[in-house]
């Protein structure tokens, strides 16, 4: 039997618990995709592959494209990352694509923290 002093602890239903479990993991749901959806958008900015011919490319980064083959020269400049040869192997003369959006990353360093420009 209970006392006067004592309280009796609240009571709540199973529906409400229901209702309290679904709102916790749905918010908790929304946060995971929303971490998501930044993470993916991350990723595409830094591993995307948008390879242009050198029209192209130099339009797009504002210069010329005598300026890309003296960027191509720097050791800024990597084969495979920033630049790559489309041309058949053996071929005479290269024909080059570049990766705009690694490009703009290694322009993008101070000119301090490159190797040489």
């Amino acid at each position: 039997m209970m006392t006067k002093n004592e309280h009796k602890p609240p009571t709540v239903s199973l529906d409400e618990l229901d209702r309290e479990a679904i709102a916790a993991l749905t918010a908790a749901a929304n946060q995971l995709s929303q971490a998501l959806a930044l993470l993916t958008k991350q990723l595409e900015e830094k591993y995307s592959e948008r390879w242009m011919t050198p029209d192209l490319a130099a339009r797009e980064l504002d210069v010329t494209a005598k300026v890309l083959d003296y960027w191509r020269e720097s050791p800024e400049f990597e084969h495979g990352i920033h630049y790559r040869s489309i041309a058949k192997p053996g071929a005479v003369i290269q024909r080059w694509q570049y990766n705009v959006p690694q490009c703009r990353q290694a322009l993008a360093k101070p000119p301090e923290k490159r190797k040489t420009f």
